[in-house]
């Protein structure tokens, strides 16, 4: 919480504006899986500035979402609602206690924040986002690569192997790095739909709920 209240700034919002418009009509492998099995209504958990919403949106996906950062979730209601998003859908929550009712979406996507949690905080948010997700409902998740920096950077390491970052440059921010065999093992209770690996190592996956 400490780190993502000093990412999002309100003032660079035009910086932001620039960015985002990178992420319409983009077709991954999040899209063509959700679309695939007729997805509708779709949650971006921990949706930063909006990239992975405008993606949904532009693909005709009825998005909502919410972060943890309330300056994350205005810059995304100012930055999407021009393209067509509806501001009342969108929210300041924890992905540990994310306030939707049961079987609520059809799917549930999360880019690059499950592996800012420890161990124990990413299993309990993915049975959150198991929660909010209709039975056999789809999830689409990311996980970083470890580069040099990651290990370089001033860090400690937590008991579960996380690190906890001190660098000036990153200071409170908490990464957990999963290998393939480790994001194997985290989603052996789901059918993994497809996985892809990008151009910087990131691995991208969609998963299907078996219960």
């Amino acid at each position: 919480m400490k780190y993502w209240d000093t990412v999002w700034h309100k003032e660079d919002i035009e910086n932001y504006k620039h960015y985002i418009k990178g992420y319409e009509n983009v077709k991954n492998i999040m899209v063509r899986e959700f679309q695939k099995y007729n997805c509708h209504v779709v949650c971006d958990a921990a949706c930063g500035f909006g990239a992975n919403s405008l993606i949904l949106q532009s693909n005709g996906f009825d998005v909502w979402g919410f972060d943890i950062s309330e300056s994350a979730v205005w810059i995304t209601k100012e930055l999407l609602t021009p393209y067509g998003i509806r501001k009342e859908q969108f929210k300041t929550a924890s992905i540990l206690n994310t306030e939707y009712p049961d079987n609520f979406f059809d799917a549930v996507a999360v880019r690059a924040a499950l592996d800012h949690l420890c161990v124990n905080e990413f299993n309990r948010a993915l049975d959150e986002l198991k929660r909010i997700t209709k039975e056999n409902g789809l999830l689409y998740a990311s996980f970083d690569s470890l580069e040099p920096d990651d290990t370089e950077l001033e860090h400690s390491v937590l008991e579960d192997g996380s690190f906890l970052y001190t660098d000036e440059s990153r200071d409170g921010l908490l990464f957990h790095y999963y290998s393939d065999e480790d994001i194997q093992k985290v989603f052996r209770g789901y059918e993994i739909l497809g996985m892809e690996t990008d151009g910087r190592g990131n691995r991208h996956l969609v998963v299907k709920s078996n219960s």
